[in-house]
């Protein structure tokens, strides 16, 4: 969505639009199923530059409201989600992201998260995060890394639900 390495000031970073789920997984070769939104320079304070990741959920699915991201579809190891150098947003209120990088026995994914803010319409309600699966009885298991490169702002869906940011890390 970006051209890190363009030096050209003018240039505008771009939109991806999530209006449905993503699932992906390991390849069967041991390569896990990633997803990496290249979407500015880290560090910048120009919003212009940094992209936009916005949570639409399609229109044919209008009683949805959430959107999933998840890495882990098989029994191989856990993909990463890093969406670090955008700014995650949401197209309309009330719309909610999860992103599951646990993995049952084995290492968590690391999902890397910029400026979660309303550069897209409006601010997300909720936002979950899935480090590891807390119903796995497997002592294996090693919970992944969520990193902040940003400041994160939830709001209200507009009829009373509070805004969310739920992280799951482990087991107490």
């Amino acid at each position: 969505l970006f051209n890190a390495t363009d030096t050209n000031s003018n240039q505008t970073a771009g939109v991806l639009k999530l209006t449905g789920d993503i699932a992906l997984d390991n390849d069967g070769s041991g390569d896990a199923g990633s997803l990496v939104v290249s979407g500015g320079v880290a560090n910048t304070t120009a919003l212009s530059r940094r992209a936009q990741v916005v949570v639409a959920p399609d229109a044919k699915n209008a009683s949805s409201t959430l959107v999933s991201i998840s890495t882990v579809q098989s029994a191989a190891k856990a993909g990463d989600v890093d969406l670090g150098t955008t700014q995650l947003t949401a197209a309309t209120a009330g719309r909610d992201l999860t992103i599951d990088v646990s993995r049952t026995g084995q290492q968590g994914g690391t999902v890397t998260l910029g400026q979660v803010n309303s550069a897209g319409g409006t601010y997300l309600n909720d936002l979950t995060v899935t480090l590891f699966n807390a119903t796995d009885t497997n002592s294996n298991q090693t919970a992944g890394v969520l990193k902040l490169t940003g400041d994160i702002a939830l709001d209200n869906d507009g009829s009373g639900d509070a805004g969310s940011l739920v992280v799951s890390g482990g087991v107490a």
